[in-house]
């Protein structure tokens, strides 16, 4: 433990654990364990990070230590430099998890590494630090940095022991906050994937329409879409979901079209947020639900409006001609409107579904329910 400092005891260790835990749940706990962990080690501050694998990326991350200390204004610029951040390759290139030392920071890793050194010594007022990441789950690695004051310019063992021990139980306690839904006895078809597509979980229903390989598809572990088009238009709303980048509220919706003829899929793609655990930014995956599959009822008029970019009232009307009216003045009339006006809407729903005529139109979102 840290030499010389009576405030590192087995109880004092064991209360830092507990709240480890116990931040699962209690955000705020998990930062204070944090903190603790850095006055019982004698440290300067701790860095914590989620390493997205797939995306080379570091989507969320924090640092614990004195308030007075303006490591927020440095975590600011250390996310600008994350490109010449040498422990992020290193990382990178063990999936299995494991120690980088600042002293063995090399051009191998980066190719500033002078850059880094200041950065370090100046922006984060550092002598040395250690980062352990864990092994990668789930696309995910784990990472806790332990930052030694400016004047200490080599960890002591006693730092680097604490800094294992809690390390194993920081890792520990994300997995059980990092878990995946369990879609095992979920009914509906459902699919989870990372920022890349690779495919982290689907249900028993799920299972099936992948099997089928119409229209859906597995490629080298990730979903795919048959066609080009198709493709990039799901490839790009995964990834939009797992940024947090949909705009239009919490979910969106595209249509997969199908090589046998059958009815197209209709996916809802929502974003699942990782729990902060305290900490800054935040990183996704992205739930996958198959909509327009066997038995699946009629389309709702936000499902139409986020498909084709209606407006509400024409996503009310192209939702009724497709469920239960046959012509457009019974539908004019239930939705209080003129005839004139439903003829405005229908030919703006004509134009963006791509459809010329009523019966051309009612075809089209038939194969969609």
């Amino acid at each position: 433990m840290y030499a010389g400092d009576d405030r590192m005891t087995p109880d004092s260790v064991s209360k830092l654990i507990a709240d480890i835990y116990d931040g699962v749940l209690e955000p705020a706990l998990w930062t204070k364990a944090l903190r603790e962990f850095v006055t019982l080690s004698g440290g300067r501050f701790a860095f914590f990070a989620i390493i997205d694998s797939s995306a080379g990326t570091l989507p969320a991350s924090s640092v614990a230590g004195p308030e007075t200390s303006r490591l927020d204004d440095a975590l600011n610029v250390h996310r600008e430099l994350v490109p010449i951040d040498p422990g992020l390759p290193y990382a990178l290139a063990r999936p299995q998890g494991g120690v980088f030392r600042f002293s063995d920071t090399s051009r191998a890793w980066t190719e500033e590494p002078q850059a880094w050194r200041e950065f370090i010594r100046h922006d984060l007022g550092s002598g040395d630090y250690h980062s352990r990441f864990s092994a990668e789950r789930d696309g995910v690695s784990l990472v806790l940095a332990l930052h030694t004051p400016a004047a200490q310019k080599v960890m002591t063992p006693e730092q680097e022991a604490l800094h294992a021990i809690i390390f194993d139980h920081f890792q520990r306690a994300s997995r059980l906050a990092f878990r995946l839904p369990d879609l095992s006895h979920a009914r509906r078809p459902m699919i989870l994937v990372d920022r890349q597509g690779l495919i982290l979980g689907a249900s028993p229903a799920g299972e099936v329409i992948l099997s089928d390989n119409d229209g859906l598809t597995v490629a080298q572990g990730r979903l795919r879409a048959t066609g080009p088009a198709n493709d990039q238009t799901l490839q790009t709303l995964i990834r939009q979901a797992c940024s947090g980048g949909f705009n239009r509220g919490a979910e969106q919706y595209c249509a997969i079209s199908r090589p046998t003829g059958a009815r197209s899929h209709i996916l809802r793609l929502g974003p699942m947020p990782l729990p902060d655990l305290g900490m800054k930014g935040a990183a996704y995956r992205c739930l996958v639900e198959i909509l327009g599959a066997e038995g699946a009822g009629a389309l709702t008029p936000d499902q139409l409006r986020t498909l084709f970019g209606l407006t509400l009232r024409e996503a009310e009307i192209a939702a009724l001609l497709a469920a239960a009216f046959n012509d457009l003045r019974s539908v004019a009339a239930h939705l209080s409107m003129s005839h004139e006006t439903a003829r405005v809407h229908i030919r703006s729903i004509f134009s963006k579904v791509g459809v010329t005529n009523q019966v051309e139109l009612v075809r089209a979102l038939a194969q969609l329910q």
